[in-house]
């Protein structure tokens, strides 16, 4: 072999890699672990709670200075991901292969792929993968392209033609120079074009930031005129001022709602790691909840992606044609899918001397082998053996479902034979998942659209479609020749099964439904699926899919069950309707602390409320109920954004909560008398809350209810001296009865309001 040709010289290769000519891609440059943690501890919202921590140790209030735990939580859980992230996306390549064999100064050596340059001249065999675009030299080759094309066809390439790094040879052997290197490969265009994707980022999250940014931005001239107040005009110490100020500032920032979402994630991760689903990417499992769109491909994900023989149809004795199939196989070179279903079906056992043997061409679609001098067998498409035969009705139901049909055949001639005999025909089936057609019915029962996009042929989805129940499954579109992006997303937008699709149209697709305000989620094995997983709102790759596929997507399905799909979501749906009920609660605290701290320097009074007060009323009315319904399970599709769910809750109580604070300070009774009429008041109406989010009600929200109203209750009056809670005469127990039973009166008028405005 190393005579066939010279390959470079030493001088030629180094002259190469001088013009850099060389096949390693150069890494791009990314922030630094070190940087990402920075960028996280320094925000506004992080300073402002890091500025409150110092100025209560400076006055040396040191059990109030807990709450820094939680931002210190918050940071390094969104500096993982982030770096967690970066690491993914850095490590993708599509090359599994290290090294390859390659002719130089007329020997055959191995060289690492980085080392490979322009003019190399390569040898290829059977499963070994292309690493850098080349041109083939001799002989035909069988490649699998599937990984890049979604084809699921092994493709005949012939000298002259081009072979694509990514692909595998998956028949034959043969000599091939490189043509291009480095960032001009194929493979490595698409990677290029994965890495510019931006990173999938949680509604959520993103919403909790905003928020938190304005409040953090707001407790400045709050806290500015709150301290003047304090301590210039009411002349209180310093220590006192510190303390109260400190009290409003930290009220006004939901700095335990981003914890409580990050943890409430990281337990549905841990639940999903126990259903055999991989979680990279902490968030996407609320992005998951909300998508609109199902994308799948077909091969590996509706079906197992193993080729298996359904039926065999004998038109003459089956143990005479058997033993043609049997020793056909036990010759035939062929490493193709078909053939290791057929193989796998019957024995590759010898009964006759093979004089003579045509191997399987793709293009010629058979292949046939001399048995003796009248005796040529031959394996193909029957199509293309015996043209306009007249298939058996078995046959025919069996092609109209998906299978691909084989025909055995005898010629009595030689390898041109006219007249074939049929002897038997072989119906071979990708099976459809036994999980699929369940899944999809979950899916179109719960305002999930599935939608096949795939680069296989258009009759092979449509049979698979019909079979697995995909809504609209009998109607299809070949997008192979679609040339304008408005064809193209009409296609997308019109049809639930597309087929003969290239990487770039998946990708694009993609984007066509999230520009109709649509969330994807893509679920794929390939690297041909690789543009449109990192394009995708939510990714889902397939255990035994592509290394490409599986290090890129936010979520791998390890058991490779397409109905573990069903847990995901319902996972996705649970947790993200647990944290928008918590968020209510935890923002009605932020809300409150802002009209009663304006209601406070508007009147120039202290604010009613201090720290361990804040403290217990966190604990029973956000903390407890919204961690125990973190357990319940919820597969309702949230419609409306956070802000406006939060919304409609938590305005009418914070403003219902500043009519009854005025007219408390009204009131002619002693400041601590106004201050634990506050503090019942709002008790009332924090609760009223909890039971309004709690709708419908069900036995555990009630006990949650229940026990955290009784808990609470029971704490304030047991410990009303460490609470600063005054005792009362009776007239005044009645005085408060009648203030809550206004503040529901005022709670019902607001919520009226808020609900019209607020849809």
């Amino acid at each position: 072999m190393s005579n066939k040709y010279m390959g470079l010289s030493n001088e030629e290769v180094t002259q190469r890699v001088e013009s850099n000519q060389v096949n390693k891609v150069p890494s791009e440059k990314t922030k630094s672990s070190f940087q990402i943690v920075l960028a996280h501890a320094f925000t506004w919202f992080n300073l402002t709670q890091f500025m409150i921590a110092f100025a209560l140790f400076y006055v040396k209030a040191y059990l109030s200075l807990f709450f820094i735990n939680t931002t210190i939580m918050n940071i390094g859980i969104q500096s993982y991901q982030t770096i967690r992230s970066k690491r993914m996306v850095e490590k993708l390549n599509l090359l599994i292969n290290e090294s390859s064999q390659v002719i130089r100064n007329g020997e055959l050596i191995s060289v690492s792929n980085d080392d490979l340059v322009t003019d190399d001249i390569i040898y290829f065999k059977t499963g070994d993968q292309i690493p850098s675009d080349s041109i083939l030299l001799d002989e035909n080759l069988e490649m699998n392209e599937s990984m890049l094309t979604g084809e699921s066809k092994a493709v005949n390439k012939k000298p002259g033609d081009e072979i694509l790094s990514g692909s595998f040879v998956s028949s034959g052997h043969a000599y091939a120079k490189v043509i291009r290197v480095g960032v001009d490969n194929y493979a490595q265009k698409i990677m290029a074009d994965v890495r510019k994707e931006k990173e999938v980022r949680s509604v959520l999250m993103d919403t909790f930031s905003r928020v938190a940014d304005i409040c953090g931005k707001i407790v400045v001239p709050i806290g500015a005129i709150l301290l003047i107040q304090a301590y210039v005009i009411r002349e209180n110490s310093l220590a006192v001022t510190v303390t109260t100020t400190a009290t409003v500032l930290l009220g006004l920032l939901p700095k335990g709602l981003v914890l409580l979402a990050s943890l409430s994630f990281a337990v549905s991760v841990f639940r999903l790691g126990r259903k055999r689903t991989l979680v990279q990417s902490i968030y996407s499992i609320e992005t998951l909840s909300k998508v609109d769109i199902l994308c799948i491909d077909k091969t590996g994900t509706l079906t197992e992606g193993v080729m298996s023989v359904d039926q065999v149809l004998y038109l003459e004795p089956e143990s005479k044609v058997n033993d043609y199939i049997e020793t056909y196989l036990s010759y035939s070179l062929d490493e193709d899918s078909t053939t290791n279903a057929l193989k796998d079906h019957f024995k590759s056992v010898s009964h006759f001397e093979v004089k003579d043997k045509m191997g399987f061409s793709s293009s010629r679609k058979w292949g046939a082998m001399k048995f003796s001098e009248n005796e040529f067998i031959f394996l193909g498409a029957p199509d293309f053996l015996i043209p306009n035969y007249d298939y058996p009705e078995s046959i025919i139901i069996a092609q109209k479902e998906g299978a691909r049909i084989l025909l055995v055949a005898k010629g009595e001639t030689s390898f041109d034979s006219n007249d074939l005999k049929p002897l038997a025909f072989i119906a071979i089936k990708d099976p459809l998942r036994f999980d699929a057609k369940d899944t999809l019915t979950f899916f179109n029962e719960n305002e999930v659209k599935v939608k096949i996009i795939s680069g296989d042929h258009i009759q092979t989805l449509l049979a698979v479609a019909i079979q697995a129940g995909i809504q609209e499954g009998d109607k299809a579109i070949d997008v192979r020749d679609v040339q304008s992006d408005d064809e193209l997303e009409h296609a997308v937008m019109n049809y639930n099964v597309i087929g003969r699709a290239s990487p770039y149209q998946k990708q694009k697709m993609i984007k066509m439904l999230q520009k109709n305000d649509l969330k994807v989620c893509m679920v794929g094995d390939g690297v041909n699926d690789v543009l449109a997983l990192r394009s995708a709102d939510c990714s889902v790759a397939m255990g035994a899919g592509s290394s490409a596929a599986r290090q890129i997507s936010q979520m791998i399905l390890l058991d490779n069950e397409f109905s573990t799909m069903v847990d995901v979501v319902m996972e996705g749906r649970l947790v993200t309707n647990n944290i928008s009920r918590s968020a209510s609660m935890y923002y009605l605290r932020t809300m409150m602390t802002f009209v009663l701290a304006m209601i406070a320097i508007v009147t120039n009074t202290a604010y009613p409320f201090i720290p361990i007060q804040l403290t217990v009323m966190s604990m029973f009315v956000e903390g407890m109920p919204s961690s125990l319904i973190t357990f319940e399970t919820s597969a309702v599709k949230q419609k409306r954004p956070i802000l406006k769910e939060v919304g409609r809750y938590i305005i009418p109580v914070a403003m219902t909560m500043a009519v009854i604070y005025v007219i408390i300070l009204n009131l002619s009774d002693p400041h601590e008398i106004k201050i634990t009429m506050m503090y019942y008041a709002t008790v009332f109406l924090s609760f009223m809350l909890v039971y309004k989010v709690f709708q419908p009600l069900n036995w555990q929200r009630v006990a949650v209810f229940a026990l955290s109203t009784v808990l609470l209750v029971t704490l304030s009056i047991v410990f009303s001296s460490y609470l600063n809670i005054s005792n009362f005469s009776f007239l005044r127990v009645q005085v408060t009865f009648l203030l809550t039973a206004l503040s529901y009166v005022i709670l019902e008028v607001f919520e009226y309001i808020t609900h019209r405005v607020i849809k």
